[in-house]
Protein backbone atom coordinates (compact mmCIF):
# COMPACT_ATOMS: atom_id res chain seq x y z
CA UNK A 1 0.00 0.00 0.00
CA UNK A 2 1.24 3.55 -1.20
CA UNK A 3 1.74 6.26 1.56
CA UNK A 4 -0.39 9.20 0.97
CA UNK A 5 1.59 12.91 2.11
CA UNK A 6 -1.76 12.52 4.54
CA UNK A 7 -0.20 9.03 6.18
CA UNK A 8 0.55 9.52 9.42
CA UNK A 9 3.71 6.85 9.73
CA UNK A 10 5.14 8.20 13.33
CA UNK A 11 5.30 5.77 15.98
CA UNK A 12 5.41 8.47 18.91
CA UNK A 13 4.14 12.06 19.57
CA UNK A 14 6.88 14.69 18.69
CA UNK A 15 8.00 17.69 20.17
CA UNK A 16 9.14 20.73 18.85
CA UNK A 17 12.45 22.30 19.21
CA UNK A 18 10.27 25.34 20.62
CA UNK A 19 8.79 22.62 22.90
CA UNK A 20 11.82 22.07 24.54
CA UNK A 21 13.78 23.33 27.31
CA UNK A 22 16.14 26.12 26.42
CA UNK A 23 18.50 24.64 28.63
CA UNK A 24 18.46 21.93 26.23
CA UNK A 25 22.06 20.74 24.73
CA UNK A 26 22.83 17.87 21.90
CA UNK A 27 25.84 16.70 20.21
CA UNK A 28 27.59 14.27 18.18
CA UNK A 29 30.38 11.85 19.41
CA UNK A 30 33.15 13.25 19.22
CA UNK A 31 31.65 16.64 20.24
CA UNK A 32 30.13 18.03 16.58
CA UNK A 33 27.47 20.55 17.89
CA UNK A 34 23.88 19.80 16.48
CA UNK A 35 20.59 21.61 17.37
CA UNK A 36 17.69 19.81 17.53
CA UNK A 37 14.50 20.23 15.16
CA UNK A 38 12.02 18.13 16.95
CA UNK A 39 12.22 14.86 19.05
CA UNK A 40 10.41 11.65 19.69
CA UNK A 41 10.71 8.87 21.86
CA UNK A 42 12.14 6.59 18.85
CA UNK A 43 13.93 9.51 16.97
CA UNK A 44 15.18 13.06 16.92
CA UNK A 45 15.94 15.05 13.44
CA UNK A 46 18.79 17.11 14.05
CA UNK A 47 20.78 20.28 12.05
CA UNK A 48 24.57 20.02 12.22
CA UNK A 49 27.44 20.79 10.10
CA UNK A 50 28.41 17.96 9.54
CA UNK A 51 27.29 15.21 6.84
CA UNK A 52 26.03 11.44 8.43
CA UNK A 53 25.72 8.74 6.12
CA UNK A 54 22.52 7.15 6.16
CA UNK A 55 23.09 3.25 7.83
CA UNK A 56 25.28 4.11 10.03
CA UNK A 57 25.61 4.35 13.95
CA UNK A 58 26.25 7.33 15.69
CA UNK A 59 26.37 8.23 19.51
CA UNK A 60 23.87 11.35 20.11
CA UNK A 61 24.78 12.53 24.15
CA UNK A 62 21.88 15.23 24.91
CA UNK A 63 21.95 16.91 28.37
CA UNK A 64 19.62 19.24 30.31
CA UNK A 65 21.42 20.10 33.73
CA UNK A 66 22.04 17.78 35.60
CA UNK A 67 20.57 15.09 33.00
CA UNK A 68 23.00 13.74 30.58
CA UNK A 69 21.97 11.00 27.74
CA UNK A 70 24.23 9.32 25.78
CA UNK A 71 22.67 6.70 23.25
CA UNK A 72 23.33 5.22 20.41
CA UNK A 73 21.36 5.76 17.07
CA UNK A 74 21.11 5.13 13.25
CA UNK A 75 20.94 7.63 11.01
CA UNK A 76 17.62 7.27 8.89
CA UNK A 77 18.31 10.06 6.71
CA UNK A 78 20.62 13.15 6.08
CA UNK A 79 19.94 15.99 3.38
CA UNK A 80 21.40 19.33 2.82
CA UNK A 81 19.15 22.19 4.47
CA UNK A 82 20.99 25.36 3.75
CA UNK A 83 24.17 26.48 1.94
CA UNK A 84 25.73 28.78 3.54
CA UNK A 85 29.07 31.28 2.35
CA UNK A 86 30.96 29.47 5.23
CA UNK A 87 29.45 25.65 4.29
CA UNK A 88 26.38 23.56 4.41
CA UNK A 89 23.86 22.71 6.66
CA UNK A 90 22.24 18.97 7.02
CA UNK A 91 19.27 17.71 8.43
CA UNK A 92 19.64 14.31 9.89
CA UNK A 93 17.05 11.93 10.70
CA UNK A 94 18.42 9.73 13.82
CA UNK A 95 16.29 6.47 15.22
CA UNK A 96 17.50 5.68 18.88
CA UNK A 97 17.89 2.83 20.28
CA UNK A 98 16.82 3.97 23.85
CA UNK A 99 14.41 6.49 24.71
CA UNK A 100 15.13 9.40 26.57
CA UNK A 101 13.12 9.43 30.05
CA UNK A 102 13.68 12.49 31.09
CA UNK A 103 12.15 14.09 28.46
CA UNK A 104 9.15 13.19 28.86
CA UNK A 105 8.74 14.75 31.97
CA UNK A 106 7.09 18.81 31.95
CA UNK A 107 9.94 21.24 31.82
CA UNK A 108 9.76 24.02 34.08
CA UNK A 109 12.87 25.90 33.11
CA UNK A 110 12.68 26.92 29.43
CA UNK A 111 13.24 30.27 30.18
CA UNK A 112 10.73 32.09 28.27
Amino acid sequence: MALNATDERREHTRLSGADLPDTLVARIRPGYQTRIIDLARSGVLIECGRRLLPGTSVELIVERDPARHATRARVVRCYVHLVLPTGLIYRCGLRLDSAIAWLAEPATDRGR
